[in-house]
Parts: structure tokens; C-alpha cells; sequence
């Protein structure tokens, strides 16, 4: 009897060990893909900040390019009252 339950044991012990290592293993494995997730994230950060940016020339660009149309019709204005 006593034989029976140290294997029984030694088995569930085994058992144990296969079950913590499988979890180990998915656990690092979801580690990864957090760490790829958050690294896809912070790429993807740069990449709105550069686009705000980019943006935001843009928008003075067009403002320095209204500044000039509106002097350039200011311009036309005064040569057609002449």
C-alpha cells in the first residue's frame, strides 16, 4: 500500500512538474507577444507624431501661401484702379 501511494505520488509529482513547465512556457510566450505588441505600439506613436508634424507644415504652408495670394490680389486691385 505504501509503495502504491509513493508511485501514485511520484506520478502526481510528474504530473505537476509537465503542467508548471507548459505553463512556464506559455507564459513566456505570452511575455513575447506583449513585448511585440508594445513595441508595434510605440512604432506606431512615432509614426502619428511624425504625421502631426507633417501635418502641421502643411498647415502653415497654406497659410504663408494665402498670405501671398491675398497680397498678389491686393496687388491686382490697386493696378485695376489705376
Amino acid at each position: 500500500e505504501v509503495r502504491n501511494l509513493a508511485a501514485r505520488s511520484a506520478e502526481a509529482a510528474k504530473e505537476i512538474k509537465d503542467i508548471v513547465e507548459k505553463a512556464t512556457i506559455k507564459a513566456n510566450e505570452g511575455k513575447n507577444i506583449a513585448t511585440t505588441m508594445i513595441e508595434g505600439y510605440k512604432e506606431l506613436n512615432t509614426n502619428v507624431s511624425q504625421t502631426i508634424d507633417l501635418i502641421s507644415d502643411i498647415q502653415n504652408s497654406s497659410k504663408e501661401q494665402l498670405l501671398g495670394i491675398e497680397q498678389i490680389n491686393d496687388a491686382v486691385n490697386t493696378l485695376d484702379q489705376q
